[in-house]
């Protein structure tokens, strides 16, 4: 065999240069010296190509540098190769030396050993984009002693699998460089895993919009390109909200929590923490992540892989909160609505009147009162449709929000709140504040401020608009919050607690833009419910930013411009049966008296409190009559009237002490209430009696019964004319009897009646007030010639008698100065009573409450209470064929009373004139006199009728 190589290896040296011979002998025009170059080319080639070759190859180990211990990913490895070499011409290799050399690699010097054989290191800088194959390398063996005797070894490495291999013939293709990946590529992950942990770091009450929830990613990792685990490599990883980032929305990124859950374990697996932001009151939906993983190793470039997410943050079940999306789409929502605050039923629990604070009065002496109630409801979030289970109505557990209660009363008795009567409604009171709902109950209290003349339709049935919005703090999103609530059930203020089912619900989509509030933005192809609110909301508009004490101000604007003096002068100008009113001081007054019958200042003082007696009624005679006297020892009164004024002077004058209000100095405090009883019946009867009576009786009876002089409500009316026969005045008086009788009575009776009750409460306060007091004529006598037509004188003759006519003088006394005064005013409500239960009536229905009527003033109730009882008598003495039941009476009677004193006819004035306290105090008073001091005090134990007289 050795013989062959040799001989091999002869024959070629021997071929070689006889081709040499042979070219140099057939080249006639080459030189000689051209000639021997080529000779030695030729020569040197022949030696190239057959001294050296490498006959054996092979890996003997690789070394990987690593970023760490435990990682698995090498940066760097060091391919520990030998290659044994053999000479051509069969000389021997041992302990020759080499150089070793290539591209992109430093030379070397090596020895060949016994066996000719060399060894060195090839570095490898790893490049995992590389694709999992063989890729060429070329070295150069160069002989130490001859460069020209070389070999030229071409490889083929594969670095993942730590392989180099000789003599592959494998050739670098055009398109290598298309086949590398790309730093999205280089890794891949699976057996992803998304789950719900609860809530994060925010507190989930409910009034935080956007909250967070703990989401654990468990995933594991590997090279794409030879499937091996990145153990222990340590990654970041951040979820990405598609929709933010498409909107070029703040806080789309969401990084993982704690980057020392960033290191893969022995598997190539980790579980990342994530506080996920979530929008909770934004439509319930399948909102699309990214999940990006990045591995923090240079080596593999910081290689990133990504994964589609559809995540469905409003559960917390794992199998409905996320999905992996492939494809990066989600599921689109069925509702695609923002939630909305929802309340079902609201309990009312009237909780009283603040004595100090409770009732406002302004200077026309309009009442305010503020009726506190506990409102207590159990507020909800309805979230439109949910993924993972039916009902999508949740609880609103803890939290602040905006409360506000509207008092919706009907004008003409609608029992339910539409899109097509909500014009038919009144505004009566409105309260709005912040409350706090603790487990998932809202309790507060609000203070609802009601004008007096209001209270008729919160005594029957009232609706009550209830808005809950959400409270928005500083950089709060509007888009992120719940819609306001907005329902509407009836009310009923004279109950203690009243519980109402909110029946009528607004259910508005968000395409109802704010814009759309505009009236002139609705369309026909929005529903009722959208117009509907748009009615209400304009009102809560209207109070964002008022606050109770705007309210109250709001309702106790005045109504007129003009002094109460002057509202009372103009008044008083309106009265048909006086004489142009006369004004003077009380010192002008007191001049127009003699001596005998001036006043003292404590008895001028008395009349401006509605205290006197009859002497100074005496006294005030000589204002309305000559004061002139006649006689030698026992002086009387030539004028008749005077005469007779003397005798009663309660018959001819009538005193109205009044204080015009020009400004309340202090809050009104309650002094006391109660509540009247006033009754009207009808009735028929038979009796028969027989009886003996002695008796005596003194009392005091105003007028002639020929003019009629009520306080009409402030407005044109005149006053109810003739037919009626009502008295100038007010029955009040102190009378005695002595009744002594004996006989037999049977009696039967049938009688029907209507009680009315008139609920009072009675207000002190301070005011700056200018104090007069009016002294009216009532009656005088006038002197008639009545002729005497009897037979007996043959027609010639007569009388001279007095007859009763109206006196129309009239004078108003008013201190000079205004002063600082207390007084007390008391306002009444009349109705039927206040039980409500009835199985053929609507009782509370405000139409079905004919009797209803609020007043201002004993003096005013009691005008109406004479009125009341006048007008019936005069009715009863009608001749009826059979007696009629009370309804007909009294429904005829409020009818007259509403023609006479309620233009308007709506029952809603407290029917006396702004800002004048008529005062009226029947205790002290007496009904303008005090019997005591007519010398008739009470009969004796042992009177005798037959023999003393009473008086």
């Amino acid at each position: 065999m050795t013989f062959c190589k040799t001989f091999k290896n002869i024959t070629l040296l021997s071929m070689s240069m006889l081709m040499l011979t042979t070219l140099v002998s057939c080249g006639s025009d080459t030189s000689n010296d051209e000639k021997q170059k080529l000779a030695r080319q030729l020569k040197a080639q022949a030696n190239e190509s057959s001294v050296i070759t490498v006959s054996r190859f092979s890996v003997e180990g690789v070394s990987e540098d690593k970023a760490n211990v435990k990682s698995r990913i090498a940066y760097h490895k060091t391919f520990h190769v030998k290659a044994c070499l053999s000479s051509k011409i069969g000389k021997s290799l041992q302990y020759r030396k080499f150089f070793v050399t290539g591209d992109n690699f430093q030379t070397i010097e090596r020895e060949a050993d016994e066996s000719s054989c060399i060894r060195w290191d090839e570095p490898v800088e790893m490049d995992y984009s590389l694709p999992n194959t063989y890729l060429p390398m070329s070295r150069k063996i160069i002989l130490s002693s001859s460069a020209n005797i070389s070999y030229d070894l071409k490889l083929a490495v594969n670095q993942y699998a730590n392989s180099m291999i000789h003599g592959n013939n494998y050739h670098l293709s055009q398109g290598l460089n298309k086949d590398r990946l790309s730093n999205d590529e280089i890794i891949n992950v699976k057996n992803i895993k998304i789950t719900p942990k609860g809530y994060g770091l925010v507190d989930p009450r409910n009034d935080n919009l956007i909250i967070d929830k703990k989401v654990v990613v468990s995933a594991c990792l590997n090279l794409k390109t030879n499937g091996s685990s990145l153990s222990n490599e340590f990654i970041k990883a951040k979820l990405v909200n598609l929709e933010k980032q498409e909107n070029g929305e703040e806080n789309a990124v969401t990084q993982m929590y704690d980057l020392t859950d960033g290191q893969l374990d022995e598997s190539g697996c980790a579980e990342v923490k994530f506080y996920l932001e979530h929008e909770r009151y934004t439509n319930t939906r399948r909102i699309p992540f990214n999940l990006e993983i990045e591995v923090q190793n240079k080596t593999l470039k910081n290689a990133k892989v990504t994964r589609g997410l559809c995540l469905y943050p409003w559960s917390n079940s794992g199998w409905i909160f996320a999905e992996v999306s492939r494809s990066g789409k989600c599921e689109e929502d069925n509702n695609n609505q923002r939630a909305r605050l929802f309340v079902d039923q609201v309990s009312y629990s009237f909780l009283g009147h603040d004595n100090n604070n409770g009732f406002h009065l302004n200077n026309n002496l309009d009442l305010v009162v503020e009726k506190s109630f506990i409102v207590k409801m159990y507020p909800k979030v309805h979230y439109g449709n949910y993924a993972h289970h039916m009902n999508p109505i949740e609880p609103f557990y803890q939290g602040k929000l905006k409360l506000e209660v509207y008092f919706l009363a009907p004008l003409q008795g609608d029992i339910d709140l539409t899109n097509e009567n909500k014009h038919k409604f009144k505004l009566i009171s409105v309260a709005s504040r912040e409350v706090e709902v603790e487990n998932n109950l809202l309790k507060a209290r609000i203070d609802m401020p009601i004008k007096f003349v209001d209270m008729p339709y919160v005594h029957t049935r009232t609706f009550a608009a209830v808005k809950l919005s959400p409270i928005l703090r500083e950089g709060d999103d509007p888009r992120t919050a719940p819609r306001p609530a907005w329902a509407a059930g009836t009310f009923h203020a004279s109950s203690k607690t009243f519980n109402s089912v909110l029946h009528t619900q607004l259910q508005v989509t968000d395409k109802f833009s704010e814009a759309d509030y505009q009236n002139n933005k609705i369309k026909e192809s929005m529903n009722e419910m959208i117009q509907l609110e748009n009615y209400l909301e304009s009102m809560s508009k209207n109070i964002q930013g008022v606050t109770k004490a705007d309210i109250i101000k709001a309702k106790l604007a005045p109504r007129y411009t003009k002094s109460a003096e002057k509202l009372f002068t103009e008044e008083l100008d309106k009265h048909d049966l006086f004489d142009k009113t006369i004004n003077l001081t009380d010192r002008a007054l007191n001049d127009k008296l003699i001596a005998e019958n001036k006043l003292s200042q404590a008895e001028i003082n008395g009349i401006y409190e509605d205290n006197y007696n009859a002497n100074t009624l005496k006294k005030l005679c000589g204002a309305f009559f000559d004061q002139k006297k006649t006689g030698i020892f026992w002086k009387t009164y030539l004028d008749y009237n005077m005469k007779k004024c003397i005798e009663r002077p309660w018959d001819f004058m009538m005193i109205t002490p009044v204080s015009h209000v020009q400004e309340v100095i202090s809050k009104p405090k309650v002094s006391h209430s109660n509540t009247i009883r006033i009754s009207k019946s009808t009735g028929t009867g038979d009796y028969f009696t027989e009886s003996n009576r002695v008796g005596w009786s003194h009392g005091y009876k105003t007028g002639v019964g020929a003019k009629l002089d009520f306080k009409l409500p402030f407005g044109d009316k005149s006053p109810v004319g003739g037919g009626v026969g009502v008295s100038a005045s007010y029955d009040w008086s102190t009378s005695w009897s002595l009744d002594r009788s004996n006989g037999n009575n049977n009696r039967t009776d049938n009688s029907q009646g209507i009680d009315l009750y008139a609920e009072s409460i009675t207000l002190n306060f301070e005011a700056i007030t200018k104090q007069c007091f009016m002294v009216e004529g009532t009656s005088k006598w006038k002197a008639v010639w009545v002729d005497n037509h009897l037979p007996s004188n043959y027609g010639l003759g007569g009388s001279l008698k007095y007859v009763a006519e109206n006196n129309p003088m009239r004078y108003k006394v008013c201190k000079g100065v205004s002063g600082k005064e207390r007084l007390e005013e008391t306002w009444y409500f009349t109705g039927e009573g206040f039980q409500f239960n009835s199985i053929l009536r609507d009782r509370l229905g405000m139409t079905e409450n004919m009797y209803t009527m609020m007043f201002r003033g004993r003096k005013t109730l009691y005008k109406f209470m004479d009125f009341l009882s006048k007008a019936s008598t005069s009715m009863f003495n009608i001749k009826e064929r059979k007696n009629q039941s009370p309804d007909v009476y009294m429904l005829d009677v409020y009818k007259s009373y509403k023609e006479a004193f309620d233009s308007d006819h709506d029952l809603i004035d407290d029917q006396a004139i702004p800002g004048t306290v008529e005062k009226f105090d029947p205790i002290k008073n007496g009904g303008d006199h005090n019997f005591s001091e007519d010398s008739c005090e009470l009969p004796k134990d042992n009177y005798n009728h037959a023999s003393i007289d009473f008086c």
